[in-house]
């Protein structure tokens, strides 16, 4: 029997059956004497004071017997029973701290501590309405003491009467307590769960599949429970997987009160924690000093002020990625006075806006990446003014905290203040919902250790249950506020060297591009939805593409890649009538398209982005493939009526599109000007950034003693003299290159290309083969000086 269950059996023992004592059996400190006692110093007493409730509670126990007292810290006990948000060790304390208001000394029995291990139900009122929870016990147990023996057996035989009795006592606030002190005296009828709206919501998704509900709410889940043990188990808890799954299906949106309420429950618990301290508080206190101590050498003109910076970022921990730091501390080196001024300015005099915009004017984008890097690295270097009132600010882990919570989320295109001041504004509502805790959260800083703690912690507590921790990473990754099968996992490819950006800077370095460049694409998606890549074959951009729609989309679930040609129509794209057989006959059926489909995924999670990859998007009419959806391009807040469907249709603004061209055949001259207009145009072109040098780079981690092959095709792109025809990297960027398969890859691809281009020009062709170009570059680049043999080229 757990450990819960011991302690709930003897309350109700102690309670209504014969007084006795939860911590010190054998004396009779639930006795009808000291309840009434102390029901008239709490609840005819009340304290309507400003102060803590156990502030309060101290004064009104004030002068109390000691028998008194220690009921009131019993009584105290079977209430921490319930919240699941408050840590083991933290209810041990309320309750040691009662009994030390006694002149006799008591502790709480090991075998009732083992019942803090964890709690019943998540609900913040079981923190914010104690007073009334306790005042509502007390209610009932002087209603309890008017009772004869007979009306009392009756009472503990009958559920629904001690139901109707419990409903009969009314307190402020007191139905939470209500459902629980149910669950205590019958727990084979009632169910642990304070929320009338989660009990209808559990019932609707049963009620089809359980037979005869007798259509009482406390009655259909006792059926509910009892038809669906064979599938979930003897024990199974309707908050937990796989239960949770069939019930709060599709909760994600509508429920954000819902999902602020659980966050809250898990804030606390984090809170709470034996660790938080440690993990959280104390070493930012110690780099916030570090930072300072920069600071103040830095506005007194002492040139010290970049030593200690560096020792304060060498000593950040996780707080900011070391690549961030190392280009920041570079370019502090090489603009030393430009570095000084920028942050005089941030940590100068002034509106907290102004004084950030002045250090970000001054910041160049190569000191600090992109938009979430820059930030973090601006709050991170505000901390030296006063770390609770700056904490550092890591966007992507605020953005997850943003979801979890159901708060409203940050504009797309926010700027690097406009990240931070959203940011403190959620930590500063999450420091006002925990005022009236035991332990609240005291300053932004607390609550940004919180965020990250429920974002990112990557181990259990010691002082967790495993149970425990398996319910928490449940509720990180979703899974107990949803549990749609129908829409995919998110797949978490974040990294240390760049969490705020969503990984980009892994990313870069895996696609050997500038991480300016993945930047700015995400911030040309996020502000116009769809854009396109362009440039002549072998650039890269079809993978670029793909690499980067999954790692935006956060998994390649929610990417599909359609691929245009001349035959391509909006029937194929989106929605039209497709033959299909039907008991040995064809018929038509209509059938949805990629685009629709994708768009239907987008609206049933409208947090995370959907991507559209639309390879060779000028091979097909695009004026036809899109039909009336070329208007919703540009208007995504607009509905159209479907051609075939007739229903309206909007395109969700989650859904993003990225298309590629191919220019070698000058179609994007043909491009009309709508659709210029609708999208977002990049370039890849192999002369120009960011595919200049990308060859390079790639030869030199992969194979070093090759870049010779980087010199010959610049040199050909230089004798070809036409951007759009010019010879891409991606040729040439395979595992295991070796000469024999830059001949072949010479011979069989980059050869038959020019050919096509100088078709009849066979001089002209000749001069590009292999070994011509070669023994041109030799004595100007890296080539070795023997050439293949005829036999080797074609």
């Amino acid at each position: 029997m757990q450990p819960t269950c011991i302690a709930i059996d003897r309350f109700v023992e102690v309670a209504f059956r014969e007084p006795d004592s939860l911590f010190t059996p054998g004396k009779p400190i639930w006795s009808q004497s000291n309840r009434e006692h102390l029901y008239k110093r709490f609840v005819e007493q009340p304290d309507e004071g400003s102060d803590s409730f156990m502030t309060k509670y101290e004064r009104q126990l004030k002068g109390c017997p000691p028998e008194v007292v220690q009921l009131a810290a019993e009584l105290l006990f079977v209430h921490l029973l319930v919240p699941f948000g408050t840590s083991r060790k933290k209810k041990l304390e309320l309750v040691q701290q009662v009994l030390s208001w006694s002149s006799v000394p008591v502790q709480v029995p090991n075998d009732l501590q083992n019942a803090f291990n964890r709690g019943l139900v998540r609900d913040q009122s079981f923190g914010l309405h104690r007073p009334y929870h306790l005042a509502y016990i007390l209610e009932v147990l002087k209603a309890w003491d008017g009772f004869d023996k007979t009306r009392r057996s009756q009472l503990l035989q009958d559920p629904w009467a001690f139901r109707k009795f419990a409903r009969s006592v009314e307190v402020k606030a007191c139905q939470p307590m209500r459902e629980i002190l149910c669950f205590y005296v019958h727990p084979e009828h009632f169910e642990a769960i304070t929320s009338r709206k989660h009990k209808r919501q559990i019932i609707e998704a049963f009620q089809e599949r359980v037979e005869g509900l007798p259509g009482d709410p406390d009655k259909d889940l006792a059926a509910i429970r009892m038809a669906m043990q064979s599938e979930f188990g003897e024990d199974f808890h309707f908050y937990t997987a796989p239960a949770v799954g069939y019930w709060r299906k599709g909760k994600t949106v509508d429920d954000s009160e819902d999902l602020w309420s659980a966050f809250l429950e898990w804030a606390a618990r984090v809170r709470t924690t034996e660790v938080f301290d440690d993990w959280e508080v104390t070493y930012k206190h110690q780099v916030a000093e570090l930072i300072a101590k920069a600071k103040a050498a830095l506005l007194k003109g002492d040139e010290e002020w970049l030593p200690l910076l560096k020792r304060a970022f060498t000593s950040s921990q996780s707080l900011i990625a070391w690549q961030s730091y190392e280009k920041f501390l570079k370019w502090c080196a090489a603009e030393r006075d430009t570095a000084h001024e920028a942050l005089r300015r941030l940590w100068g005099e002034g509106p907290d806006d102004q004084r950030m915009r002045g250090f970000l004017e001054r910041l160049p984008r190569e000191a600090g990446s992109g938009v979430g890097t820059r930030t973090a690295m601006m709050s991170f270097l505000l901390m030296g003014s006063d770390c609770t009132k700056y904490p550092v600010c890591r966007s992507r882990a605020f953005k997850k905290a943003y979801q979890l919570a159901g708060s409203r989320r940050l504009p797309p295109v926010a700027d690097e203040v406009q990240q931070y001041l959203f940011a403190l504004e959620f930590l500063d509502k999450l420091v006002e919902a925990t005022h009236d805790w035991d332990t609240p959260i005291a300053n932004r800083l607390e609550a940004q250790g919180v965020v990250w703690g429920i974002v990112k912690w990557p181990e259990k507590p010691a002082d967790w249950e495993d149970s425990d921790w398996k319910e928490f990473m449940a509720f990180r990754e979703g899974e107990a506020v949803v549990a749609d099968p129908d829409v995919p996992d998110d797949d978490d490819d974040e990294t240390t060297e760049d969490e705020s950006e969503g990984g980009l800077a892994t990313l870069a370095k895996q696609l050997f591009l500038p991480e300016e460049f993945l930047e700015n694409t995400k911030r040309l998606l996020e502000a116009k939805q769809q854009l396109i890549f362009y440039g002549p074959p072998g650039t890269g951009k079809t993978y670029v593409a793909q690499k980067l729609a999954e790692r935006l989309a956060g998994s390649p679930n929610r990417v599909r890649i359609v691929q245009f040609h001349p035959s391509y129509a909006y029937e194929d794209f989106f929605e039209g009538y497709r033959p299909v057989k039907h008991n040995g006959s064809v018929e038509f059926d209509l059938v949805e398209g990629p685009l629709k489909r994708l768009a239907k995924e987008a609206v049933a999670a409208p947090g995370k982005p959907f991507v559209l990859l639309i390879d060779e998007i000028n091979r097909g009419n695009i004026a036809k493939v899109f039909g009336e959806l070329y208007f919703l391009l540009e208007y995504r807040k607009q509905e159209v009526q479907l051609q075939y469907s007739h229903e309206p249709f909007r395109l969700p603004p989650n859904v993003w599109i990225i298309g590629t061209m191919n220019t070698a055949d000058r179609s994007i001259a043909l491009v009309d000007a709508a659709l210029r207009r609708r999208f977002y145009f990049v370039e890849f072109f192999p002369d120009r950034w960011p595919i200049e040098g990308l060859l390079r780079r790639w030869l030199e981690a992969k194979q070093p003693k090759m870049t010779w092959i980087a010199d010959l095709v610049d040199q050909t792109n230089r004798e070809l003299n036409q951007r759009h025809l010019a010879i891409g990297p991606s040729h040439f960027m395979k595992e295991g290159l070796t000469e024999e398969w830059v001949n072949m890859i010479w011979s069989h691809a980059v050869l038959p290309y020019i050919e096509e281009q100088f078709f009849g020009e066979a001089d002209r062709v000749e001069a590009f083969r292999l070994s011509a170009v070669r023994s041109r570059l030799n004595g100007h680049g890296t080539a070795p000086a023997e050439a293949p043999s005829a036999s080797q080229e074609a």
